[in-house]
This record gives structure tokens, C-alpha cells and sequence, in this order.
């Protein structure tokens, strides 16, 4: 199995999204571009890939209890469907120790998902624990600005075998 580590903010959307996002409490967020959706489906198609989550959306998001998701993980869930006919398959598990261990999240998964054959990490941010070169070599970093672009997608397509 193939599986693309997704982070949202700087990969499906960027500095200039006009989209938004209103969560439970009232608080607006971005939301996701359909242009960016659009490239991420484009390497669902060419490789296989499932979709792990590995943002901090992933807060409160639940593929067993649709029903009792937040606004923000039934939001993300409806345009990534909609705009890519793309489901999330999972999350990462969340380890904070006083900054986030992205990248020790993702290796956490792939020691309990020993199906997993190859990975991309699709991620705006160089999390301190991304030098290890478990992590490196899988990582297409996206510029924040701009989100996830044709050249990314090609680097990801790459890395999975496409």
C-alpha cells in the first residue's frame, strides 16, 4: 500500500486562499483550494495512494463517527470529496511534548502499519524530527505561499513509484 502524509495549511491551501473554513465556536480558518485539491487527486490517480492525515485538522476528525466530527473535519471531508472525489483513509496519532513531532507521528504509523509500501510527506513545514532520513527522502516540502504546485505533484508521483 501507498499512503500520501497530508498536511492542509500551505499544501491545499496558501497565503492567497480566498476559501474559509468557520469551525465549531465560531473561529473563521482557511479552507481548502480546488486547484490544490485538483493536483492532490492527480496523485491519488497516478499512484494509488491513500490519504493519511497527518495536519493538525486531524484534531477531531474520526473515520469511524462521521456524525460527531467538528465543522472543520465534516468541511475538509465534503470538498476534498467534492472537489477531488478524494476520503481520507486516517490520521497520524498526535505526540506533543511541548512543540509537535510531526514527523515522529508519521514514523509512529508506519511501525503499526506494516502494509505500507512506500509514503509521501506533502508538507509546507521542516519540523525539527523531519531530518531524519525515514522522513526526508518522502517529504515534498510546499512553499506555504502558494500551496501544492504541478512540480510538487511530479516530485510526489516520483517518490510513490508513479
Amino acid at each position: 500500500m501507498k499512503v500520501i502524509f497530508l498536511d492542509i495549511d500551505g499544501v491545499l491551501n496558501c497565503a492567497t486562499s480566498k476559501s474559509y473554513c468557520v469551525e465549531d465556536g465560531g473561529r473563521v480558518i482557511k479552507g481548502v483550494d480546488s486547484d490544490k485539491v485538483k493536483r492532490l487527486a492527480k496523485i491519488v490517480e497516478a499512484t494509488g495512494a491513500q490519504i493519511i492525515l497527518s495536519s493538525d485538522w486531524k484534531d477531531g476528525w474520526n473515520k469511524y463517527y462521521t456524525s460527531q466530527k467538528p465543522s472543520h473535519a465534516k468541511y475538509l471531508d465534503n470538498h476534498l470529496y467534492k472537489k477531488g472525489k478524494l476520503t481520507i483513509k486516517d490520521k497520524t496519532p498526535t505526540i506533543y511534548k511541548g512543540t509537535w513531532f510531526r514527523g515522529e507521528e508519521i514514523l509512529t504509523y508506519l511501525r503499526t502499519h506494516r502494509d505500507i509500501d512506500n509514503y509521501v510527506i506533502l508538507d509546507d513545514t521542516f519540523f525539527e524530527d523531519f531530518s531524519d532520513k525515514r522522513i526526508e527522502e518522502h517529504l515534498v516540502l510546499t512553499n506555504h505561499g502558494v500551496g501544492l504546485t504541478d512540480a510538487d505533484c511530479e516530485k510526489a508521483i516520483k517518490i510513490l513509484g508513479g
